[in-house]
C-alpha cells in the first residue's frame, strides 16, 4: 500500500537511524522500497534533486546479488536514479546507472528505456556519432538488422529513415480497431520503441550521416 505524502517523514526518520534499524537483508530491501516510493513521489512533483537523494540512498541499501534476488527493484531503482540525475544535470552519474542496467538487464525490452536515456545524454554532450551508433545497435537488437543492412550501407539508396518512420506510422493508422486490439502488448511496445529510436536517429543523422536523410 502506497503511503502518499506520509512517505516523506517516515523515510526521513528511517534514514536518520539506519544503522540501528537495518540488521537484515530483508530490512534493507524494505527500506530501499520506501526510499524508492519517496523518490517516485518527488519525480512526479518534478523535484528531481530530492528524488535523486532518495534513490541514491535506496541503491546504497541494496544487498549484494540484488539483481538476482530482486531484479525488478534493481532495474527500477537504477533507471529512476539515472533519469533523476540526468534531470539534475549530472550526466556522468546518469551514465553510471545506465551502464549497470545495460550490463545486468536480462533482455533488450528491459534495457530500451536506459538506451533511450543514453542517446539523449550523448546528444546533449554533442556526441552525435555515439548517439547514432547506439540507435543502430538498439534497432538491430529490436529486430531491424535486416532493414538496416539493406538501407544503410555506405551507398544509401532513396529509402531513408524518415520514410521508414512515416511508413510505419501510416501502416498503424490504417489498421482497424480490431487489428490494433489484436496486437500483443509486448509487440505494441516493441513497435513503439522501434519508431522512437528511428525518429531519434533521424535527428542525429543530420549531423553524422546527412546522406541518409537528405536527398542527393
Amino acid at each position: 500500500k502506497k503511503l502518499g505524502d506520509a512517505v516523506f517523514p517516515i523515510v526521513d526518520h528511517i534514514n536518520r537511524g539506519l544503522q540501528s534499524v537495518l540488521q537484515t537483508p530483508a530490512m534493507c530491501i524494505a527500506s530501499a522500497e520506501l526510499n524508492l516510493e519517496a523518490g517516485v513521489k518527488c519525480c512526479e512533483q518534478s523535484d528531481f534533486s530530492t528524488a535523486n537523494t532518495y534513490l541514491t540512498k535506496a541503491l546504497s541499501l541494496l544487498p549484494n546479488e540484488t539483481w538476482a534476488s530482486h531484479y525488478n527493484l534493481s532495474l527500477q531503482l537504477h533507471f529512476l536514479s539515472a533519469k533523476s540525475a540526468y534531470s539534475c544535470g549530472n550526466g556522468e552519474k546518469a551514465c553510471e546507472a545506465v551502464r549497470v542496467i545495460l550490463k545486468e538487464g536480462s533482455c533488450i525490452e528491459d534495457k530500451v528505456d536506459a538506451y533511450f536515456l543514453l542517446v539523449n545524454i550523448f546528444q546533449a554532450r554533442e556526441e552525435a556519432e555515439n548517439a547514432y551508433l547506439t540507435c543502430l545497435e538498439v534497432l538491430a537488437d529490436l529486430g531491424e538488422k535486416e532493414f538496416l543492412d539493406d538501407q544503410l550501407p555506405d551507398g544509401c539508396d532513396g529509402k531513408d529513415i524518415p520514410s521508414m518512420v512515416a511508413e510505419m506510422t501510416k501502416n498503424l493508422e490504417c489498421k482497424t480497431e480490431e487489428e490494433m486490439m489484436a496486437i500483443k502488448v509486448d509487440g505494441a511496445l516493441q513497435i513503439s520503441s522501434i519508431m522512437k529510436f528511428y525518429s531519434f536517429m533521424t535527428i542525429v543523422a543530420y549531423f553524422v550521416k546527412p546522406e541518409v536523410v537528405l536527398p542527393i
